[in-house]
């Protein structure tokens, strides 16, 4: 059951990456945060899948574009969380351990984002909570609004990366994948 999800994933990714919408504005949909107080991160895309039993899957996406090539990308992913609007708390899991508990992680991918430099997981911090709070969910569920906080810790050390991300003041407005 766990693996097929992550096929479903896969699958959802491939189909949306080849499908080519001229007229769809991704500028909408983003979000920004700081990174270890000082960093402020930005993502340019910002979409969702309703998963198995109401589960969301929020992706944020950061594309670093160099002389209109892409030269890397970073994304958080924070999945399993209720498609409900509130406060809803991430725990610890390693990829593909406790299907169905919220969680979260960030990743590097290398020049034309197909290929993860780096990964983290989600680092359960004392006086730090991890959470993702849905504040509007348009009536026809295809747009979500909300903020969220989370500690990551790198999974394998990847020199120029940094062992630790603390992310705060995060903000997203996010489009269904169903709707772009």
């Amino acid at each position: 059951m766990k693996y097929l999800s992550i096929v479903n994933m896969l699958l959802l990714l491939i189909i949306c990456s080849c499908r080519k919408v001229s007229d769809f504005d991704w500028l909408q949909y983003e979000s920004t945060a700081i990174i270890n107080d000082s960093i402020l991160w930005e993502a340019n895309t910002a979409w969702f899948v309703e998963e198995e039993d109401e589960k969301l899957f929020v992706w944020l996406n950061h594309s670093i574009n160099l002389s209109g090539h892409l030269a890397g990308r970073e994304a958080i992913r924070i999945k399993d969380f209720p498609f409900q609007k509130g406060k809803h708390n991430l725990e610890y899991r390693r990829l593909g351990e406790k299907d169905g508990v919220p969680t979260a992680y960030f990743n590097t991918f290398a020049a034309d984002g197909d290929v993860v430099s780096g990964s983290y997981e989600l680092l359960e911090k004392e006086f730090f909570n991890n959470y993702i709070q849905i504040d509007s969910i348009l009536a026809d569920s295809s747009h979500i609004e909300g903020r969220y906080q989370l500690a990551f810790l790198i999974s394998k050390p990847n020199p120029p990366n940094p062992d630790t991300l603390i992310i705060t003041n995060g903000e997203f407005k996010a489009i269904s994948t169903i709707y772009q």
